[in-house]
């Protein structure tokens, strides 16, 4: 394992930790086995750092497969069950990490703006969604690309998803199907025989 994959490895065990979201540079380094300046070689700020997390968790867990059913979708309609479908079989597997980026992600204007810089991840998946929808004439007047984006990101954010799933009790697939039925009905127009589809 090279000193990338060490640090990136060390930060995934510290973010799966309670105190996790606020290591220093000196404990992660302590943790990879790495001196603070190949840290900082490899990760000038914490923002770098935090978004190279997120990219290891995607390619670890092969995200770009799993994530290939939403962009050879026949439609909008389904490329966003396939987005719901893609959200069940990911998140869950990385709500502690995810949960303690989303939260620097508050808290760091820095790290906000590294996150919606990113040529793939999430964000950019639904993006690409509700801009297909529209661009279909299946996403209501009410909303814009950017605010379905805003709203359907909020939902399917790992503090949703652990509190819903952990806290409350839903199994993965009942998460799914609420899900799509609340977004179905708040963002689609209806077809000519006035449902909604799915």
């Amino acid at each position: 394992m090279n000193a990338r994959e060490k640090i990136l490895e060390a930060v995934v065990a510290l973010l799966g930790t309670e105190a996790g979201a606020g290591f220093t540079y000196d404990r992660l380094a302590r943790e990879a086995k790495v001196s603070r300046q190949t840290l900082y070689a490899h990760f000038p700020t914490r923002a770098d750092l935090l978004v190279a997390v997120a990219d290891h968790a995607r390619a670890k867990l092969d995200a770009d497969r799993l994530s290939l059913p939403i962009l050879e979708a026949a439609t909008g309609v389904d490329a966003l069950a396939a987005l719901l479908a893609f959200h069940v079989a990911f998140t869950p597997r990385v709500l502690r990490e995810y949960r303690a980026v989303e939260f620097a992600r508050s808290t760091d204007p820095e790290l906000m703006k590294a996150f919606g810089q990113r040529t793939r991840g999430r964000d950019q998946l639904i993006r690409l969604v509700m801009t297909r929808l529209e661009a279909e004439g299946r996403l209501q007047p009410a909303w814009t690309v950017a605010t379905a984006t805003d709203f359907v990101t909020a939902v399917v954010s790992a503090s949703t998803t652990y509190e819903l799933l952990e806290n409350r009790g839903w199994t993965p697939a009942e998460l799914q199907e609420r899900l799509l039925r609340v977004f179905t009905r708040s963002l689609l127009t209806p077809t000519e025989g006035g449902t909604h589809d799915h």
